[in-house]
């Protein structure tokens, strides 16, 4: 039986409400000590073009990454989503962001291979 806590913690607005907060302390964390005039004087004379064209290129890459991604685990017939596929590589390049080993590409095989595929045939598809 779960504890009223347990209920409590795994509510949808509990768990909005905890990344928001997560979210502002990072947000806070990192903005500590800079000075926001030299970042508005910076982004002032920017061209704007450059920057979407940036952004543009960002997100194609991480489409294409995710399309080849879909048609390796395809096969497997287990119909796993572009949209949790989306997720699993955004959350698994944020990992390797922060933690060595490509963690975040392992947590890729175990988060889709737990869907149905398998984590074995998952991983393999993280390795092509």
């Amino acid at each position: 039986m779960d504890s009223s806590f347990q209920r409590f913690a795994r509510s949808p607005q509990v768990r909005v409400w905890a990344w928001i907060a997560l979210s502002a302390l990072l947000l806070y964390l990192a903005l500590r000590g800079v000075n926001l005039n030299d970042i508005w004087d910076t982004l002032s004379h920017a061209d704007f073009r450059f920057i979407g064209l940036a952004i543009f290129s960002v997100a194609l890459n991480i489409l294409f990454k995710v399309a080849r991604w879909h048609v390796l685990v395809e096969p497997s017939k287990k119909g796993v989503g572009f949209g949790k596929l989306t997720m699993s590589l955004m959350t698994g390049q944020t990992l390797n962001w922060f933690l060595p080993a490509r963690v975040g590409d392992v947590s890729r095989a175990y988060v889709i291979g737990g869907l149905g595929p398998g984590r074995s045939f998952v991983l393999g598809t993280v390795g092509v």
